[in-house]
């Protein structure tokens, strides 16, 4: 027999349950607009509604939308900020001094797509990042998807004029832009000590400091990973205006690292003791790194890159065109000081301009020194740099190692004092390939200057030396100086 009270009663209760999942689902997604005529007007107070647990989608429906006061996304909310149409940002503008947004409690997570935020720095400046996320301990998480943050002024004491990220944050940028802020904080773009990840392309560009810190355009003491290409130009400040690194960071696609200013140190890229930069991912996946036309225009300064720590570059490595002024300008290209470098592709450094305005300096092109090691395994070229005011115009290396793999040229590079070409002291350079040392102008040793060790091949592999039309202007060694504490080995010719 079959009890038919028993399957109404089952109906019942699945119906039940139904109903009950269907509400709690209602919950999680709810929905607000934003715009004139719409829910809200503000996104800070639209974010700061959003309180209970769950999923909440605000939609952005026109310009006129404001960020005038603080917003918190509060703990294991989910918020969704985007534009009523795809791939067409909407922009949403600061109206206070205090419009910048937290994502730092626990399971927190804001996304944002097509969202353009002004900043309105000609009227409001404002204490804190943009965009904070995480705390030290506590886990939240931001993602911006086809955004621009721009017109921002910060004036924190901390770093991140637009983004912090903190020790336990995570962040996702999709196609971002970060342009025309102006900070007197370190990290002036964006200041990371969790976890970064980019796709697409990040463009970190115009950007002003006028302050004391370091890394105008980025600063990291995390780890970021950069899957698509990296453009970060056209940025002012005090120190590292570019890319200021004690973390580590991938690369994976390439970096453009251009026409920066800097007061002191590094115009460039800054890689310190502890920093690890991999560009590239490996042999069969290289990626460039490109840091040109970036000048320091006071004390200490290194022009393209100052390295402390670990660079591993998988495609080509270019550093032209770079400048250094006043007192203590070395090395206006690369400046290698006890730490790593290996570029496995072509390189070309180029261009660059050391002057140290009366103070005797070292490397135009390069400076090696306090146990540092180079190491190219492709072609290099090195023409036409300067040491207006010192020693070593294409390579200064002292008590450090230089590796060439294969053929490298040395054309028309200038020193007013020892060594137009290469000034070696108390150092190695072993040339594995044929080298060619030509037009270049020194005090002394217009080509090379050598009171250390230098070979040209090995027994097995023997590489040719040509030096031509090199000059000496005090009339000691035109293409060669040797000194009594130096030994040139050439296997070849």
């Amino acid at each position: 027999m079959i009890d038919c009270k028993f399957f109404r009663g089952q109906k019942r209760l699945m119906l039940l349950v139904f109903i009950a999942l269907l509400s709690m689902g209602m919950q999680a997604q709810t929905s607000y607009t934003l715009g004139t005529g719409k829910d809200y007007t503000d996104l800070a107070t639209a974010i700061n509604a959003c309180t209970a647990a769950g999923t909440y989608n605000l939609t952005v429906y026109d310009n006129t939308v404001t960020l005038g006061a603080k917003a918190t996304v509060k703990a294991g909310v989910i918020i969704n900020v985007a534009s009523d149409v795809a791939n067409t940002q909407r922009t949403i503008t600061r109206t206070s001094n205090s419009g910048y947004i937290e994502v730092k409690t626990a399971s927190a997570e804001l996304n944002i797509t097509d969202i353009k935020f002004d900043g309105d720095s000609a009227n409001y400046s404002c204490s804190y990042s943009m965009f904070a996320v995480g705390t030290a301990s506590i886990s939240s998480t931001l993602t911006m998807t086809r955004c621009t943050i721009e017109h921002c002024r910060n004036t924190a004491s901390l770093g991140g004029g637009c983004l912090y990220v903190y020790e336990a944050g995570t962040a996702t940028l999709n196609d971002v832009t970060i342009t025309r802020i102006r900070t007197s904080v370190t990290g002036g773009g964006i200041y990371n000590e969790g976890s970064i990840t980019t796709n697409g392309t990040l463009d970190i560009n115009h950007l002003f400091g006028n302050g004391s810190g370091n890394g105008v355009g980025f600063y990291n003491i995390g780890t970021i990973t950069c899957e698509g290409p990296v453009s970060i130009t056209y940025n002012n400040g005090s120190q590292a205006s570019g890319f200021f690194n004690s973390g580590t960071i991938y690369f994976k696609a390439g970096a453009t690292i251009t026409n920066h200013f800097a007061g002191r140190e590094a115009g460039g890229l800054y890689n310190t003791s502890t920093g690890t930069i991999i560009v590239g991912i490996d042999d069969t996946h290289p990626a460039d790194l490109n840091v040109s036309f970036d000048t320091v225009g006071g004390s200490y300064g290194r022009g393209g890159i100052k390295n402390y720590g670990y660079i591993m570059v998988y495609g080509k490595t270019i550093i032209k065109g770079n400048y250094t002024n006043k007192s203590f300008a070395e090395a206006a290209g690369l400046y290698n000081s006890g730490g790593t470098i290996i570029c496995k592709g072509e390189t070309d450094i180029s261009d660059n301009i050391a002057n140290a305005s009366g103070f005797l300096e070292e490397g135009g092109g390069i400076f090696n020194t306090s146990g540092g090691s180079i190491t190219f395994e492709g072609t290099v070229t090195i023409n036409n740099n300067a040491m207006l005011y010192g020693s070593g115009g294409g390579i200064y290396n002292s008590g450090s190692v230089i590796n060439f793999e294969k053929e490298v040229t040395l054309n028309n590079n200038y020193s007013s004092s020892w060594g137009g070409g290469i000034y070696n002291k108390a150092g190695v350079i072993n040339f594995k390939g044929d080298v060619t040392i030509n037009g270049n102008s020194g005090g002394g040793g217009g080509g090379i200057y050598n009171d250390s060790l230098i070979n040209v091949g090995t027994d097995i592999n023997p590489a040719n030396l040509v030096l031509e039309k090199d000059t000496a202007r005090t009339n000691y060694g035109g293409g060669i100086y040797n000194s009594s504490k130096g030994t040139l080995i050439c296997f070849g010719n």
